[in-house]
């Protein structure tokens, strides 16, 4: 009997060991700062997973806004990686995923949900390490591609005053401004957001731009997993050789086709060079820049020490 007893609690301690290894990590983004294009690179290593925006799930629906949640599979119910989660579950999500994906050898989750509203249900969650990528892209090119976005005159009004009452301080210039404003505004509120949510609950974070990841993956890749505690595999810049379930964006279809990476700077040919100056020296956007050690470069947003 001490025998048994004594295997049990080694069994025990061994189950612990094993799921204090297993992590979540959050990629938290405004839109279109190209949270899949990471998430599907590091969810190619052999101790990765992508599970894209699973705070989709948390819906009756349970799918995207690209239709079904899981690009692969046609229902929830038939994916080897969502299969089992519903509104009612949703918060035993990674428990159930965790699950679903025992003896694969994947320790750690990306989640692309990109809000901190979502992360921020799970802080006090404590089976599972956590950390948290702050993923920012130049305000230049989500000017461009907001302003491609909004195309109705409602769809404008409503960003403009939602902006604005996020910005007391700016209220009156952001409602009667020009749209330029409102979108760089509404980029630097959500960054703004992410910033703080992390320094104030004190996270373990990161700080990674699109231009450097999409100009240098391999070093961006070096220095991500080694800070989650893997070994970088080089195969993991090569994401569309891997089948990745849950969320994707249709657009990287046409990307993993061709075998090819693509750097998105549609933003230098779409503003004028006064759009490009304004947003570049408006005092509010380089003070922020400059808290996250960060810069504007002649092609994107760098971190300021890989200038």
């Amino acid at each position: 009997m001490p025998t048994s007893q004594t295997s049990e609690n080694r069994g025990d301690r061994s189950n612990m060991e094993r799921q204090t290894q297993r992590g979540i990590v959050y990629i938290l983004s405004t839109n279109f700062a190209g949270s899949h294009f990471l998430s599907l690179q590091l969810g190619s290593h052999t101790q990765g997973m992508h599970i894209g925006e699973v705070k989709h799930l948390r819906r009756e629906h349970r799918s995207s806004k690209e239709g079904h949640y899981c690009h692969i599979c046609s229902s929830i119910e038939n994916c080897p990686l969502c299969k089992g989660i519903t509104p009612e579950s949703i918060e035993s999500i990674y428990d159930t995923i965790f699950t679903n994906i025992e003896g694969s050898g994947v320790t750690t989750l990306i989640d692309t949900s990109k809000k901190v509203t979502w992360a921020g249900r799970f802080l006090s969650n404590d089976t599972y390490s956590k950390k948290y990528i702050h993923l920012i892209r130049d305000p230049r090119a989500l000017v461009r591609r907001w302003r491609v976005s909004y195309e109705s005159q409602k769809d404008r009004w409503h960003v403009r005053w939602k902006t604005a009452r996020q910005m007391p301080k700016n209220f009156f210039g952001l409602l009667t401004g020009p749209d330029l404003r409102v979108y760089l505004y509404k980029w630097l509120r959500q960054n703004q957001d992410i910033s703080e949510f992390i320094a104030t609950n004190k996270l373990d974070g990161m700080v990674v731009t699109y231009h450097d990841l999409a100009k240098n993956p391999e070093r961006e890749l070096k220095r991500i997993t080694s800070w989650l505690g893997l070994e970088y595999e080089p195969g993991q810049t090569n994401y569309w050789e891997f089948d990745h379930h849950g969320s994707q964006k249709p657009t990287y279809e046409w990307i993993k086709k061709q075998k090819t990476r693509y750097f998105d700077t549609r933003w230098k040919e779409y503003l004028s060079d006064a759009e490009q100056s304004l947003i570049a020296n408006d005092p509010n956007v380089r003070h922020y820049l400059a808290s996250q050690g960060l810069a504007l470069g002649e092609d994107g947003l760098v971190l300021d020490r890989f200038q």
